[in-house]
């Protein structure tokens, strides 16, 4: 069928899945595990712009070291987003997965968002072999030894500098701008609950 066609096809089938692994959850029995506090709702709150931004990002870049949603060349001086770590689709998944299981405390919760951030964490290591596989000993070392799997440390190690392109810019401000609307009216009129709500006086 094609890259492109078998990108978008994947691509919707992905998010047609986990938005029915959503739904099926919302719809399974509660078993409280914890009784969440007003401070568990900080977790989301603060983790969620990151992951927005990192997923954002990783849509709109190229990269050949990761899930790459972009047939246009990787230019490995000019990064981007992969310069803050090789795999920012992955991060921003498993920040948003971990971080909504402190604020529900519910097994479901547990199993959901767990297995999903879990999933996203170590398929970061499952990509690095199969990438590695794919390009080559040579061409693996040249790309991958200017970024890192845990974000900013290559460029905290100096292996790489910092570069916010305008991609990385682009998907900051969509993050962002998702992140404001999500928590103040998509997440209730969505999954039908007022992500505020825990943390209002």
């Amino acid at each position: 069928m094609g890259e492109p066609v078998f990108r978008g096809v994947y691509g919707v089938m992905s998010v047609a899945i986990l938005a029915w692994l959503i739904a099926a959850a919302l719809r399974a029995p509660v078993v409280i595990l914890w009784w969440p506090q007003p401070w568990h709702a900080a977790f989301p709150i603060v983790l969620m712009p990151a992951s927005l931004i990192l997923v954002a990002a990783a849509a709109l870049s190229p990269n050949p070291l990761s899930i790459n949603m972009r047939s246009v060349p990787f230019d490995p001086e000019r990064p981007g987003i992969v310069s803050v770590t090789r795999h920012p689709m992955l991060w921003g998944f498993g920040l948003w997965a971990l971080s909504h299981v402190v604020v529900n405390g519910d097994l479901v919760s547990l199993v959901l968002f767990g297995g999903l951030g879990l999933f996203a964490l170590h398929g970061m290591r499952i990509l690095d072999v199969k990438t590695k596989g794919r390009l080559g000993d040579d061409e693996w070392a040249r790309l991958a030894s200017k970024t890192s799997i845990v974000p900013f440390k290559a460029v905290v190690a100096g292996s790489t500098r910092l570069d916010v392109d305008r991609r990385m810019l682009l998907g900051a401000v969509a993050g962002i701008a998702f992140y404001v609307w999500f928590v103040f009216q998509g997440h209730e009129m969505i999954i039908g609950a007022d992500p505020l709500v825990q943390v209002a006086p």
